[in-house]
Formats: structure tokens, C-alpha cells, sequence
């Protein structure tokens, strides 16, 4: 998710909020360092979840057509 191009928005988003760039290494850090951040992270991953979810379920659709 942190690397990947078609999660730019939702990452961009974050890192603004932020104010930091967003990696692996500091993603637990920022999460725990309060309960604002907690909850931006969270949204951003639960925002891409759905997104994979939905893409999945109309692969499912097209082949089903």
C-alpha cells in the first residue's frame, strides 16, 4: 500500500495529515504515537480495502456475464 502508484491519493492524504512521508519502517510509530493518527491510518486502510474488495466483486460480475 505504501508503494504502490493506485494508492497514491489515500497515501498523499495521510502524509499530509501527517506532515511526514509514510513508510514501513514508521507506519506503527505514527499509529501509536496518538489516537488522531490511529484513526487517519485506519481510515486509509479500511478505504483501501473497500476498493479491493469492490474491484474484486465486479471481476466476479464480468465473469459471470
Amino acid at each position: 500500500m505504501l508503494h504502490y502508484i493506485r494508492w497514491n491519493n489515500e497515501r498523499i492524504r495521510a502524509q499530509t495529515e501527517f506532515g511526514i512521508r509514510l513508510t514501513p519502517e514508521n507506519i506503527v510509530e505514527e499509529m501509536l504515537s496518538s489516537q488522531g493518527k490511529w484513526r487517519i491510518i485506519e481510515m486509509l486502510i479500511r478505504e483501501v480495502m473497500q476498493k479491493k474488495e469492490e474491484e474484486k466483486i465486479q471481476a466476479q460480475n464480468r465473469n459471470n456475464e
